[in-house]
């Protein structure tokens, strides 16, 4: 009993420690990311969360970065007046980004990462909405979706 007591507790902290928090994630983003923050600047605006003070600091293109939301798996961080950021971390292995810019209209970009940051290809199917006309054969048909299927990078 004892012997499965100590197999138990081992194999709960070994799963505990591979899931990494999102402050860890944060912290550990790469500076070509945001070019605002550099990883020391993003480990303080963490500690100002743990410590319950104002998430803000001054970034290195001289404006203010602050923390606007930090859940256990969610994050937002208005960068700039003109640009924000989110993550999400989805699972254990998944993080998704969203970076914003807000020009005369906002324009996103969604990003898939490991939790080593690195790229995830992102293939989205559309739904179909459109039915093949009865004058194209089946091969042009299926040509003519494939050209329709975005591939995301």
């Amino acid at each position: 009993m004892k012997k499965w007591l100590v197999i138990i507790c081992f194999l709960t902290c070994w799963l505990g420690a591979s899931a990494q928090n999102l402050r860890d994630v944060w912290i550990d983003m790469p500076d070509t990311i945001s070019p605002y923050l550099n990883k020391s600047l993003r480990t303080e605006l963490a500690d100002y969360v743990k410590m319950g003070v104002d998430p803000a600091v001054k970034n290195l293109l001289d404006d203010t970065t602050r923390i606007e939301r930090m859940t256990k798996n969610y994050m937002l961080v208005q960068l700039s007046k003109a640009s924000s950021l989110e993550i999400k971390l989805l699972d254990n292995s998944t993080i998704a980004l969203v970076q914003t810019w807000k020009g005369p209209v906002a324009e996103s970009k969604l990003s898939l990462f490991n939790q080593q940051w690195q790229a995830h290809a992102m293939v989205i199917l559309p739904q179909e909405t459109i039915e093949k006309p009865d004058t194209i054969s089946e091969m042009e048909w299926n040509d003519i979706k494939s050209l329709m299927t975005p591939r995301l990078k």
